[in-house]
């Protein structure tokens, strides 16, 4: 049967005050940027271009965000190169029903 003793506190190597205190320091600072990443974080972008579609109307770019569409996530916008007569001609009719 092995007993063992238990390594006294004295014998046990341990960094100084100093640099326990340092790496504390460094520690805190890296939990602090990774907070303020996580918390500026937005999983929803500010502007998303999808491209150009083709319709009867003429081309059209579809995108959300930015200033001429709706925030990503709640709807796409979609915007016409030129206001055609046709164009004008459908919305005034849906505007009006």
């Amino acid at each position: 049967m092995e007993v063992y003793t238990p390594i006294p506190d004295d014998v046990v190597p341990r960094t100084s005050p100093p640099v326990r205190r340092t790496g504390w320091v460094i520690l805190g600072i890296a939990v602090a940027m990774v907070a303020v990443l996580v918390l500026r974080y937005d999983p929803q972008p500010g502007m998303r271009y999808f491209g150009t579609v083709q319709t009867r109307f003429g081309p059209a770019g579809v995108a959300c965000g930015g200033d001429t569409a709706p925030r990503c996530g709640e709807a796409t916008g979609v915007a016409f190169a030129q206001c055609t007569p046709e164009l004008r001609s459908y919305f005034d009719d849906v505007l009006r029903n």
